[in-house]
């Protein structure tokens, strides 16, 4: 059972479509409440044959199902031959589990250098 006064994950996303190159910047915490709405964005932002960055630098958390939704926007990518790029901050938790689940050896995972 689950606590009554359980607080909901906040989640902001900005996205952009500059030339041939999606821009999705995401704050906060990705999870099972807001995993669709990182998808439906991200998705949004894919120009065909071009490429989509997905800004991850400013999440502080993300569960399996955020991992599971990052890898539906590969494939969602893959059909319109785009690529994905995202962007961490070096050994972040993100880009830790990004690596950890091997997801990082099929998305371009650019680390920043921790600050």
């Amino acid at each position: 059972m689950l606590p009554k006064a359980m607080a909901a994950t906040h989640l902001d996303i900005e996205s952009h479509v500059r030339n041939d190159t999606g821009i999705v910047r995401v704050h906060g915490e990705v999870d099972l409440d807001n995993v669709e709405q990182l998808v439906e964005a991200v998705s949004a932002a894919t120009p065909p044959g071009g490429s989509v960055e997905i800004d991850l630098r400013e999440v502080g958390f993300i569960d399996s199902a955020g991992i599971a939704g990052l890898n539906r926007c590969r494939r969602q990518a893959l059909r319109v031959d785009a690529d994905v790029i995202v962007l961490g901050v070096a050994g972040s938790p993100v880009v830790r589990l990004l690596q950890w689940t091997g997801l990082a050896r099929v998305l371009d995972v650019r680390s920043d250098p921790a600050g």
